[in-house]
């Protein structure tokens, strides 16, 4: 890469702060300068971004690799860490257990800004994920306080030869990589990620001794560490016992929790071999009286939410400590201690069977939109079901049943109301797949997707090829989600693909169309939209159900690469008719609204 910086920069070995010109983890020195207006920070005055960036940053130039034509080798770099190196499944990523990976590792001190240079070189559409870190993808677009206006993404993906620069651990973002600890990021697509395409960001409290592998030179702009910090080192071991989820919430913070079980599933319920589930249905879930969704849980701006976890697996029989299990979530604010993955050096993060713990998160920004929820604890466990979504909406809001009224905040179908705003349906779709043959760049060249590993909330609907394969009256009712609403009434979906999913998707509902970004001015609106595994969609639709024009009918939505199409990755948005005085029918009408 060929990387052009701010005028006036100078770039530096992060470690020796000796002027360099080129390599691949570099510090770049820029001079800070007044930007006072969003006209000054949208045309790029200056600094690399006004709204998170505005002075000197560290810079990683990362190439996420795939270029063995069976998918064997997947790098960042050209290093990779395989998962055939580090075969304890709980503790792969952690340094405690094998060390710090080969891969590429920014170190900063808390305060610094991060700024990914990234170009993906690969046969396929890849997704880079970022846990625990989050970015604006157009940082120079910001509010009147010149902070960035646009959604707080974790993931994006990207086809060969595309770039982009992606800032965290930068100001006006929130990001809990601010906070002290080890972050992973990797290639989403999950075969890529078992080859090896991973790694850590390290963000240090204090400095630590020169002779330490983790030194760096403070960065000019910022306030020398005052701390000293002497990091843990590899012990071959498991890592050390949590005390406390830690608490990244401000005081007075109004409180949500949920009970929340990692269950196996019997034999029929699609997709899902194992899922999370709140704990009151537990027992009835893994008896196969309850057939669960992907868990969708809802909070609001502001909100400290804790989780109340249990390990419900089945204890495998020689060895009753496994499977373990954790719960990580995406994009909200918590400590290393709640970060639910045990990596780099974070304390034990996993429960085995028949044991709990609690993590505590602050939903900080209500441009969040979808978090996703996966569990890392067992090799394919994602794959088995063990993922979700946390879903935030504006501060105050309240969640209730659409069809009963009565206060819901889990499921992937509820009415939100937010004091002084607009209510409106709030719908949940997550895409999986597990498919790894689509796409691939030799011979035979499959056409076909496999019926069964593909899927809507746990659901498939196979339809073939017919000119009336989505009409009721070929199909009758399908098992895939139906989202209903009246014609007109406000409606945001949120689509992401699953952790653990292995292709790219193009999701699409027909007949509606939204803003690529609802956070945006002057966002693109488009009617169908790209993403890949752990990506997540906000899908705010313009005029509400029906579209601009509140049409009734059932709209098509789903994947619109047609093989999975085919084997049931679809469903349908049904806008019901709305009329003044009339009854309501399978739903209640939102407050203020009629219904028919």
């Amino acid at each position: 890469q060929l990387i052009v910086e701010p005028k006036g920069s100078t770039y530096h070995d992060p470690r020796t702060g000796a002027q360099v010109d080129s390599g691949t983890l570099v510090d770049i020195h820029s001079p800070r300068l007044s930007v006072s207006t969003q006209t000054q920070a949208e045309q790029g005055y200056g600094p690399l971004a006004a709204g998170s960036v505005n002075g000197s940053f560290r810079e990683l130039a990362l190439w996420t690799i795939d270029d063995n034509d069976k998918d064997e080798f997947a790098s960042l770099n050209l290093r990779r860490e395989p998962f055939a190196d580090r075969p304890n499944a709980p503790n792969r990523f952690s340094s405690y257990k094998y060390g710090d990976p080969y891969t590429p590792l920014p170190r900063a001190y808390k305060g610094d800004p991060i700024v990914i240079r990234t170009i993906n070189v690969s046969p396929t559409i890849d997704t880079l994920h970022f846990q625990g870190s989050r970015f604006p993808l157009e940082p120079r677009y910001v509010d009147g306080s010149l902070k960035p206006e646009g959604n707080l993404l974790d993931t994006i993906h990207y086809g060969v030869s595309e770039k982009y620069t992606l800032i965290v651990n930068a100001e006006g973002q929130g990001s809990a990589s601010a906070r002290p600890g080890d972050y992973l990021y990797f290639n989403g697509l999950d075969r890529r990620l078992t080859s090896g395409a991973w790694g850590l960001i390290r963000v240090m409290a204090g400095k630590p001794a020169t002779t330490s592998p983790d030194f760096v030179q403070p960065l000019p702009d910022n306030p020398v560490p005052s701390l000293t910090t002497a990091l843990p080192k590899k012990t071959g071991g498991n890592p050390p016992a949590l005390l406390s989820p830690g608490n990244p919430c401000p005081t007075g913070a109004p409180a949500r929790s949920f009970n929340v079980s990692a269950v196996d599933l019997p034999l029929g319920n699609g997709l899902a071999k194992a899922a999370y589930v709140p704990t009151a249905i537990a027992a009835d879930a893994k008896a196969g009286t309850v057939k669960p969704e992907p868990l969708v849980l809802h909070a609001a701006k502001g909100e400290c939410v804790t989780v109340n976890f249990t390990n419900d697996r089945t204890p495998l029989p020689l060895t009753p400590t496994l499977p373990m299990a954790g719960f990580a979530v995406s994009k909200l604010d918590r400590t290393p201690d709640s970060s639910g993955v045990n990596v780099g050096f974070t304390k034990q993060q996993y429960v085995t069977p028949g044991n709990s713990r609690t993590y505590v998160y602050y939903v900080d920004s209500d441009k969040i939109g979808t978090a996703s929820i996966a569990d890392f604890s067992t090799s394919g466990s994602m794959k088995k079901g063990l993922y979700g979504a946390l879903v935030v909406a504006p501060a105050g809001a309240q969640f209730t049943d659409p069809v009963t009224g009565v206060a819901k905040d889990v499921g992937s179908q509820v009415d939100v109301q937010v004091p002084g705003g607009q209510p409106y349906r709030d719908f949940t779709v997550l895409l999986a797949d597990n498919d790894a043959r689509m796409g691939q760049d030799f011979m035979p060249y499959p056409t076909n997707a496999s019926k069964g590993l593909s899927g809507i909330n746990y659901r498939f609907a196979p339809v073939g090829d017919g000119a009336n394969s989505f009409s009721w009256y070929t199909t009758g009712d399908i098992p895939t989600p139906v989202l209903r609403a009246y014609a007109g009434d406000p409606v945001q979906v949120h689509a992401i693909v699953a952790p653990g999913s292995e292709q790219a998707h193009v999701f699409n509902m027909g007949g509606q169309s939204w803003m690529q970004d609802p956070n945006l001015r002057n966002s693109n609106s488009v009617t169908a939209q790209g993403f890949g595994p752990w990506e997540t969609i906000e899908a705010h639709l313009l005029g509400g159900a029906g579209g601009e024009t509140n049409q009734t009918g059932d709209f098509f939505y789903g994947d619109l690469r047609r093989p999975f199409t085919q084997i049931g990755v679809w469903g349908w948005l049904r806008s019901l008719p709305s009329a003044a005085g009339a009854s309501c029918t399978t739903i209640r009408p939102l407050p203020g609204r009629s219904c028919g």
